[in-house]
């Protein structure tokens, strides 16, 4: 089982995505804007990201250059 943060604004996502991941018995916490991303990672100590790039407040691309000094440094795949 792991923790997976997603990072969207938008709820159409969150709500598609979320039921997907809690039927393989992930833990999912959804985050909606992006002021709140970095430290909803840290405290949640996230095993998986999910992150749009556009965001209300820090943009998704600010959030990852931020990951970059987080303790698990999470890794970007395209």
């Amino acid at each position: 089982m792991a923790k997976i943060v997603i990072v969207d604004d938008d709820d159409v996502v969150i709500d598609l995505i979320t039921p997907v991941l809690e039927q393989a018995e992930h833990e999912v916490i959804p985050i909606r804007h992006g002021d709140d991303a970095v430290a909803g990672i840290l405290d949640n100590k996230a095993d998986l990201v999910i992150l749009d790039q556009m965001l209300p407040g820090r943009s998704g691309m600010h959030i990852l250059a931020d990951s970059a000094t987080m303790p698990r440094s999470p890794t970007c795949r395209s």
